[in-house]
């Protein structure tokens, strides 16, 4: 009898703050379809709780990086056939807005209704990067959780968010990601070996590919969501 695939756990640590997440999000569940090895985790953390304990910066803090980030996004996403926009006030998005309360929404999807953990990530990453709408107030996330199915349940998960048990869950896997040796998101973290191997970016995606012994790119035409 022909033994059973061996598959390999994938965690992808991801902020929906983050642009380069949103393209990697979407790129690694389109790539899960085909990479039959592969047993993607989603997992929703803190970027900024990441930047600050390892004293990294935002592309934003450094002039020149920012400009090269706003062309070099654009480019990302016509290359993966991902629909992308620009915030009009990027800065006020990432350094003030932020996207705390979302995290910690996800947070509880994952533990409590994790069959819409995927479905709510993409719906919040499009709210930020492609339509340029709020997901910092409390009726916008409930709005987020409507749109991809949710019913009676949304009251009640979206009220969790504030729960303390929630925001320790999300510092649990925050400092998960920090103690692979994440510096920014995405990071991926491939469990090849006894011996965990980090990924930083969505453009080590060919890495993991490489790792896995799977083609690339993977169909990168897909551009329906």
């Amino acid at each position: 009898m022909a033994q059973p695939m061996r598959k390999i756990l994938v965690e992808f640590f991801y902020d929906t703050v983050s642009p380069y997440s949103y393209i990697a999000f979407q790129v690694i569940n389109r790539c899960n379809k085909s990479w039959t090895n592969m047993d993607l985790k989603l997992k929703p953390a803190f970027l900024p709780a990441v930047m600050q304990q390892t004293n990294n910066a935002p592309p934003a803090m450094v002039p020149a990086r920012g400009r090269y980030m706003s062309h070099d996004l654009l480019r990302m996403a016509d290359f993966y056939k991902v629909p992308f926009k620009m915030p009009r006030n990027i800065s006020d998005v990432m350094m003030n807005k932020g996207t705390i309360s979302a995290q910690r929404l996800l947070t509880v999807v994952a533990t409590e209704a994790p069959q819409y953990l995927e479905g709510l990530s993409r719906e919040i990453f499009m709210r930020v990067w492609v339509r340029d709408e709020d997901v910092t107030m409390v009726e916008s996330l409930k709005d987020a959780c409507r749109a991809v199915g949710m019913g009676h349940e949304v009251d009640q998960l979206v009220g969790k968010m504030a729960h303390t048990d929630v925001k320790d869950e999300l510092r649990r896997v925050t400092q998960e990601a920090i103690d692979y040796g994440s510096f920014g998101m995405p990071t991926f973290v491939a469990h090849l070996t006894n011996e965990p191997t980090m990924l930083f970016g969505s453009d080590r995606l060919f890495l993991l590919a490489y790792y896995l012994k799977q083609s690339w790119p993977c169909d990168v035409t897909e551009a329906k969501l």
